[in-house]
């Protein structure tokens, strides 16, 4: 079985049946600022993607691009970053500069044609974005100035846009119904929340600095970060566990405001992955940065993993298929 992982300047594939050190494949040379990873699914038993979307580029000229998922057929769709495709795979929702320092959320179709901008919050921005399940609403980030960011729900075709909340790091829940996020509490550390998509029935689901929820699958569960370490609790707010025992030796990768990475669950609900660095005390006790990896584990905490080195981004996928 294979895994596909884009890393800052390459796509390699990495062989994980192997009882040693997994062998590497020829690779596709890409030159990308990788800041999305489609992760195949093969490994589950399924399908492998049919295609996968990254940035390549360079800081100031980033694009989006699509491919085969055996690396052929590249092709560059349109400058932007952040992509993020349609549950039916038939568009993609990315960011991109409008010429006014400010950006905005754009729609295309996977062939490239039908690009449109749906999303006009000048002079504020856009950070993060996530479809709805059901492909018919967008909920994204704006940030207004002031390290402030709030949560905003549009339609995919730029209709009916409303403010949720202010806060970051927005995951829908599998049925459509709640918006899982992050949150300032009343203590004024990082609490999640849940909100329904039209902004009733607000609530706080966990406190002690939570970030960056992320659903399972089947919406029974939702994983998080809190400090560096990744835990899991029942959507009924019971049964929370820690999973990993980083003990301050590995951290999630920090890609800089609003870009926290996010757990990420395998389409069967029994992993999770995450972007993640090791860190160790410099002589002047400050600490650093040793090395870079996609971290795998199952919901038990067992059989964790590294998929990869030096991957030098926080976003993280497993692909729908």
């Amino acid at each position: 079985m294979t895994k596909r992982f884009l890393s800052a300047t390459t796509i390699r594939l990495l062989t994980l049946d192997s009882p040693t050190m997994p062998t590497r494949s020829p690779w596709l040379k890409i030159g990308a600022l990788g800041l999305v990873i489609m992760m195949s699914a093969a490994a589950c038993g399924e399908e492998e993607p049919r295609r996968i979307a990254f940035v390549g580029g360079s800081p100031g000229s980033l694009r989006i691009y699509v491919m085969d998922a055996n690396g052929q057929n590249q092709q560059m769709l349109a400058r932007g970053y952040r992509p993020a495709w349609s549950p039916d795979g038939t568009q993609i929702a990315y960011i991109a500069s409008t010429g006014h320092d400010n950006t905005e959320i754009f729609v295309i179709d996977a062939d490239g044609d039908n690009q449109q901008q749906i999303t006009d919050i000048t002079p504020y921005s856009v950070k993060n974005l996530a479809w709805s399940p059901e492909g018919s609403q967008i909920a994204y980030i704006a940030s207004t100035g002031h390290d402030n960011t709030e949560i905003y729900v549009i339609d995919a075709d730029g209709d009916n846009q409303r403010r949720l909340d202010q806060g970051d790091h927005p995951a829908w829940s599998p049925d459509g119904i709640q918006i899982a996020y992050t949150g300032e509490g009343e203590s004024g550390e990082w609490d999640i929340f849940l909100i329904d998509g039209d902004g009733g029935n607000r609530q706080r689901f966990f406190t002690d600095y939570g970030n960056s929820p992320a659903w399972s699958p089947d919406g029974t569960q939702i994983a998080y970060f809190s400090w560096w370490e990744v835990l899991v609790m029942d959507t009924d707010g019971t049964n929370k566990r820690r999973i990993t025992d980083n003990q301050w030796k590995r951290k999630p990768a920090y890609g800089g405001s609003s870009n926290w990475p996010r757990p990420a669950w395998s389409p069967d609900g029994t992993q999770i992955a995450y972007a993640s660095e090791d860190v160790y005390a410099a002589v002047d006790d400050t600490l650093a940065i040793e090395g870079s990896h996609v971290t795998v584990l199952r919901v038990d905490g067992t059989q964790e993993h590294h998929l990869a080195e030096s991957v030098k981004t926080s976003s993280l996928s497993w692909s729908p298929r």
